[in-house]
């Protein structure tokens, strides 16, 4: 079946401590029905609107933010973000809530093809929430995938597959 190729194919990632983290976090004042980002050197805040609620996520490098004083390193990290962001990360909460920290890892599939299946964009290789590749990467794949298989015949297609991805592996 389609889902347990999918499955055999990304099941094997090789991973990278990016040595960057994050927190999630509840934001009640800030502009609902938007969705917002701030990214600067070394830090990243997003703001996602949700159909009730607006949540949070701040992401740096771990040794800038998975400390004590979380909440005033994290006001520091944004001083300079716009309006929206500071009414959100004067909501950041303090050390004495509970916040989930989640390590950020880049991953790649050690194989992107299986028979006539194939991942690409960030089912192959993911980066972290802060690096603009991601898209960039999704893009590239689907147009190398389409000119991989643009010159394959139905018997050519898992050569092809090959093809795409020994062009986009790298």
């Amino acid at each position: 079946s389609f889902g347990n190729n999918v499955f055999a194919v990304a099941a094997q990632t090789g991973r990278f401590d990016t040595g960057w983290g994050g927190w999630t976090f509840s934001v009640d004042n800030a502009e609902p029905g938007r969705t917002l980002e701030y990214w600067s050197s070394g830090r990243m805040l997003a703001l996602h609107a949700g159909a009730w609620e607006m949540s949070g996520m701040i992401c740096a490098p771990s040794r800038k933010i998975k400390k004590d004083d979380r909440r005033e390193r994290v006001q520091t990290l944004f001083r300079r973000a716009g309006e929206n962001a500071k009414t959100a990360i004067d909501e950041f909460p303090d050390d004495s809530k509970t916040l989930a920290w989640c390590r950020i890892e880049d991953r790649r599939a050690s194989q992107w093809v299986k028979g006539r299946v194939c991942l690409l964009g960030d089912a192959a290789c993911s980066f972290l929430p802060t690096s603009p590749l991601g898209a960039a990467i999704a893009m590239e794949s689907a147009a190398v995938l389409a000119d991989e298989l643009s010159r394959a015949g139905s018997a050519t297609v898992p050569q092809a597959l090959g093809f795409y991805e020994k062009r986009c592996r790298r």
